[in-house]
């Protein structure tokens, strides 16, 4: 038989309450370090393919890969309320953090919510 699995209570009683709570300055950190990053990358493309090749450009494609799944992190948590207290921050920083990766933050909070919704 399949190990049972842990309830969601359980897994969140086993969780340190210092993890839920909401750190506006750490939030921004990881806001302004993954903008900072894109824009590096950003910087450096018109110089990859001419310097390193196709190998190079796969590389940067695969850094900004990262960096844009990182951003959509952190526009998640905006949108699920957990970046910041204020409501106006996690808008604030949720269309931040969207914009470079076309994500437009309001329509996709509105599907995301009906998504909790019903799954």
């Amino acid at each position: 038989p399949p190990p049972k699995l842990p309830t969601v209570d359980e897994v969140r009683k086993a969780i340190p309450p210092h993890c839920f709570e909401k750190n506006l300055v750490k939030s921004i950190s990881y806001l302004v370090q993954d903008l900072l990053i894109l824009a590096g990358l950003y910087l450096i493309l018109p110089y990859v393919e001419q310097y390193l090749g196709w190998i190079g450009y796969l590389a940067w494609c695969w850094a900004f890969g990262i960096c844009g799944s990182a951003l959509f992190v952190v526009g998640h948590d905006c949108g699920h309320g957990s970046f910041s207290e204020y409501e106006w921050v996690n808008d604030l920083c949720g269309h931040i953090a969207h914009a470079p990766i076309l994500a437009p933050f309001w329509p996709w909070q509105k599907s995301h919510r009906q998504h909790h919704q019903v799954s």
